[in-house]
């Protein structure tokens, strides 16, 4: 038997596992804490809150998110630059789920209530892979 037969053998044996279009991943959050309206991380205060890693996006782009419950004056959540500065904060906003990703954006992160089962729910993805 080739080595090419066998190496095609082998490939159609392999299994795919398609990636998720959910770009937050829980599992990489910070406990215990939220995004004050300067953006500066506030811990230790409140466990009802985590805060989402610093999520890659890219300026011009549109990005859909659901699963945020809004809670009066809630936490906020940030863009930042390349470096990871912030640039300004920003408030989730009843019955608006799109983000268009303004100039010099390349992350964005999100304060989520996790008492509301937020943390499960929270869903942030490039529109065009929405549905």
């Amino acid at each position: 038997m080739s080595k090419a037969i066998s190496i095609a053998e082998e490939l159609q044996k392999a299994v795919y596992i398609e990636q998720s279009k959910n770009m937050f991943n829980k599992n990489t959050v910070t406990e215990d804490a939220y995004l004050n309206n300067t953006g500066k991380i506030v811990t230790g205060t409140n466990n009802y809150w985590v805060v989402s890693d610093y999520i890659s996006v890219k300026a011009g782009e549109v990005y859909n998110y659901q699963g945020l419950t809004i809670i009066g004056d809630a936490p906020h959540s940030a863009y930042y630059d390349k470096n990871k500065q912030l640039i300004s904060t920003f408030k989730q906003e009843i019955g608006t789920n799109v983000l268009t990703i303004p100039a010099h954006v390349c992350f964005v992160r999100f304060s989520i209530n996790k008492n509301t089962n937020d943390i499960n729910t929270f869903q942030f993805e490039r529109r065009k892979y929405s549905n």
